[in-house]
């Protein structure tokens, strides 16, 4: 998609910082420009990540810093519904530290570190970001890639992923494991997701995976309500989600989520979520529409109409 293309010309930066590693493992610039493109597996990416971050340990609490400096200026945008400004400066913060992207990735959308690949122990590259809101944990991940499915299961497995929400209706990735119960949820005539329970890595895996929810777009808050009325509150974590590149509706449904128990919020505390999910993985809550639909659910009435 050309959003997605746009976001590659201004990674221009974050990819010429990696040629300044001190590293010798990271060779020329030769060298360094042809491994964005050669066909590495996941070993070999996860291992030229690393040392592409060698000198840069903080990045999320940098991209926080950045973004808390914009804070007054977001929150005017805000006051007045110019979302799609707002959007502008918070991507202008984050793109530059996103890693090279490999053929692993989907989209131009990458991780800023290899967080969940030390975490969770998993020796190959995963586009995946660990994001944590109070006691609650996610794992937000472009769609599996079946290039390196095996790291995919690695991560459900050793994080001891019990629920994944998928927001795509692809099941080619799911063709791997074994399912053992499905069940379609329908309302008003319109199949909204299904409840799946798969065996992955020899552990039992819930999987409910919504049926038409366009890119870039939300869904009624009432096929939101039915979703949590027929599958019940999430209350395990770490809960695994995913769409295409793990940002748009990946972002829109993990703020959902979290606000949707924390209930109404102001302005201040709205950003306060916004900036976190954004430190950790950019682009989350990607669209207009998306954030627009948040703030009228969940920010109190005379904060978000400020002008």
């Amino acid at each position: 998609m050309k959003e997605f293309e746009d976001v590659g010309n201004q990674c221009l930066y974050s990819r010429k910082l990696a040629l300044t590693c001190k590293n010798p493992n990271c060779g020329t610039k030769k060298d360094y420009l042809s491994s964005l493109t050669k066909q590495e597996d996941s070993v070999d990416v996860y291992q030229s990540r690393k040392c592409y971050l060698i000198n840069r340990p903080n990045i999320s609490q940098e991209i926080l810093s950045l973004l808390e400096s914009k804070r007054s200026i977001v929150k005017s945008l805000f006051q007045k519904e110019r979302y799609r400004e707002a959007l502008s400066i918070l991507n202008g913060c984050c793109f530059n530290y996103m890693m090279p992207r490999s053929h692993l990735d989907e989209t131009q959308i990458t991780p800023y570190n290899t967080e969940v690949m030390d975490k969770y122990s998993l020796n190959g590259y995963i586009n995946a970001s660990e994001i944590v809101l109070e006691s609650n944990i996610y794992i937000a991940t472009q769609i599996p890639c079946l290039k390196n499915l095996d790291v995919f299961t690695k991560l459900i497995k050793n994080s001891k992923t019990k629920t994944i929400v998928s927001l795509v209706s692809n099941t080619e990735h799911l063709k791997s494991f074994i399912k053992i119960f499905s069940e379609e949820k329908w309302l008003d005539g319109k199949l909204v997701f299904h409840i799946e329970r798969y065996i992955i890595e020899g552990q039992g895996v819930r999987i409910l995976r919504f049926e038409n929810w366009a890119d870039h777009s939300v869904i009624s808050s009432r096929e939101l309500e039915y979703f949590y009325y027929a599958a019940g509150v999430i209350t395990e974590y770490p809960i695994l989600v995913h769409c295409r590149a793990g940002i748009g509706r990946t972002g829109f449904f993990i703020m959902y989520d979290f606000l949707r128990k924390k209930g109404m919020v102001n302005i201040d505390t709205f950003l306060d979520i916004l900036f976190k999910l954004r430190s950790k993985r950019s682009g989350t809550v990607w669209s207009k529409e998306q954030l627009s639909y948040l703030v009228s659910l969940f920010v109190i009435p005379e904060f978000s109409l400020e002008i």
